[in-house]
């Protein structure tokens, strides 16, 4: 209504817009409605139950981006360890399982070097000819092993000529316990481990000294004979002494 009233008053007054004189402003236009000043319009109830929940507290913001940064670097870090831990796990051997030795070992490490595409022509051509050397070494060793070995069982079998009864016992026994101890990685000459399995017998008791019969040239041959000129009555090699020859006449007859 007062706009209106406004509006009529401006069309009645012929003048020119923008020469009004100061202090003749018209008043502000009201909002429409008719509204009284000072009643504000209610607030929109779905308004502000929409953005009553969308209000993120500060220090709460997702989108931050050093705390995404941390979180992914804290996740990343977590994952790292879990497979380096599973491929720990992989590596190490089941239960039960020989141990690995030094050269199992880097013959699988030279085949992780040979199967990686980053590996140079010259690097593969080292770890050739290593294996290569390696190789004849143990050809070489063996070769030595093998004649350690056959002049080490001539010089015991010699005993099967100078003792014979001791080779027989222990020749079985020293070769089982040789074989024992080369499985363990030890070795030992064969006198030595016989000089083993005789000291342990001997502690044990299970050597005893046999007596041997002396031959019959060392045996004792006194002559203990009768004392000269002494008479006997026992008949020597079946012949009779002489009262039996004189009973003998006598039997029979009348005295």
């Amino acid at each position: 209504m007062k706009t209106l009233l406004a509006w009529l008053l401006g069309f009645f007054c012929l003048t020119v817009p923008g020469d009004d004189p100061p202090g003749d402003e018209p008043p502000p236009d009201d909002p429409p409605g008719d509204d009284p000043p000072g009643d504000e319009p209610p607030p929109d109830d779905d308004l502000s139950l929409d953005g009553a929940g969308d209000e993120t507290p500060p220090g709460d913001d997702d989108d931050d981006p050093a705390a995404t940064a941390a979180e992914q670097a804290k996740a990343l870090k977590e994952e790292n360890a879990r497979l380096q831990a599973d491929l720990a796990a992989a590596r190490r051997p089941p239960p039960g399982a020989p141990t690995p030795t030094e050269e199992q070992r880097v013959h699988q490490q030279e085949e992780e070097r040979l199967r990686d595409p980053k590996t140079t022509e010259l690097e593969r051509w080292q770890i050739n000819s290593n294996r290569t050397l390696r190789a004849n070494k143990h050809a070489s060793n063996m070769a030595l092993f093998q004649a350690h070995d056959v002049a080490d069982r001539t010089a015991f079998n010699q005993l099967a000529i100078t003792k014979p009864a001791i080779h027989k016992r222990y020749a079985e026994r020293v070769e089982a316990e040789i074989v024992r101890m080369r499985a363990s990685g030890q070795n030992a000459p064969r006198e030595a481990v016989l000089r083993y399995l005789i000291g342990n017998d001997a502690l044990d008791g299970k050597l005893s000294a046999k007596k041997t019969p002396k031959p019959a040239a060392e045996q004792s041959t006194i002559d203990r004979g009768r004392s000269p000129g002494a008479r006997s009555d026992v008949a020597s090699r079946g012949r009779l002494t002489e009262a039996q020859k004189r009973e003998k006449r006598l039997d029979g007859m009348q005295i």
